[in-house]
């Protein structure tokens, strides 16, 4: 496939520090229009709270975004990470409250005050909302109970059968605009029930991913998440992600093969959190599975490289859709 001359659309789909992360790689590359769209299902901490009290969408996985791709100085950057450590202000980062300040003033929805926000911070690349509702989502799990609410899903120890909102929820319509002009959308890293599938549940995202032309990518978790994918090897990542979109969505896989150390599995081990197991023989032939070195120990946490990311673009997307 080539396009020529027009840049690779190019939808990143996800939440928590892990779609923020991984568009750190692929935020400057020239030949690409960045697009993240953003869960706001979050009801823990600062972003709960301002949730409960202000009738907002959740902001943290917003902040996270906005930090990354705001081309500012790091030192703005890092105050809108600020969190308060005192007072009535206790636990609640600074640019939750700038973004929630920024929502109430303008009275606009979330989409159109993160435009201008945006602007505001000079980022580099769109950043929407899944939806402009205040959402919860709630887990069924494979006994038939259920729990309501992102922060409680992730302490349960069930395996998980289905994710889903509370209630109606519709979808963005610049986020539907988005998927519907995408060269390739990626399902982002993080966590993978409550960050990346509530912006694949809503019918009008299923429906537009589903007729979608683009090069569908997911790039896997590096480590299970205790609560929510204990014991999944890569398989079942692909299987959940099918499951909810009710149709294969997936053309390539992107996994990490570089080998961890003995000392930074144990201490993952203490935490109940394991490297994601290769299992590439059980899964579909429809979706082909990529093996890179793409992982990176970083203060004592095994994450994906930015910079790997970086290569990974320029080496297989670039060539992909663009001529030389």
């Amino acid at each position: 496939m080539i396009l020529k001359s027009k840049k690779i659309n190019v939808v990143c789909l996800g939440g928590g520090s892990g779609l923020s992360h991984f568009v750190k790689g692929i935020k400057d590359l020239d030949y690409i229009d960045l697009t993240c769209i953003v869960s706001v299902a979050d009801n823990g901490g600062s972003s709960g709270v301002l949730k409960e009290e202000l009738n907002i969408p959740a902001l943290g996985d917003i902040r996270n975004v906005l930090v990354a791709l705001a081309d500012t100085p790091e030192q703005l950057s890092s105050l809108l990470d600020y969190r308060f450590d005192k007072g009535f202000l206790k636990d609640h980062s600074l640019g939750n409250i700038v973004i929630a300040g920024a929502l109430q003033s303008s009275h606009l929805n979330l989409v159109d005050t993160m435009h201008q926000l945006s602007d505001i911070f000079k980022v580099n690349g769109k950043i929407i909302p899944i939806t402009n509702d205040v959402v919860d989502i709630k887990a069924t799990y494979f006994d038939n109970s259920e729990i309501i609410g992102e922060k409680m899903i992730g302490q349960s120890n069930k395996r998980i059968k289905k994710i889903a909102y509370l209630n109606e929820t519709k979808a963005a319509c610049e986020a539907i605009e988005a998927l519907k002009e995408a060269d390739v959308i990626i399902y982002s890293i993080g966590s993978l029930y409550t960050s990346l599938l509530p912006n694949l549940i809503i019918p009008e995202i299923k429906a537009i991913i589903k007729e979608s032309k683009a090069l569908k990518i997911f790039f896997a978790n590096l480590m299970s998440q205790p609560g929510e994918t204990d014991n999944y090897p890569l398989s079942m990542y692909i299987k959940a992600i099918n499951a909810h979109l009710g149709f294969n969505g997936i053309d390539y896989v992107i996994a990490n093969n570089k080998e961890l150390s003995s000392k930074i599995i144990s201490k993952y081990a203490l935490k109940k959190a394991y490297p994601v197991r290769l299992d590439t023989a059980r899964i579909t032939q429809d979706i082909e599975v990529f093996l890179y070195d793409i992982a990176i120990v970083k203060n004592g946490k095994v994450i994906h490289d930015p910079m790997k990311i970086n290569k990974f673009f320029n080496e297989e997307i670039k060539c992909l859709f663009l001529e030389k």
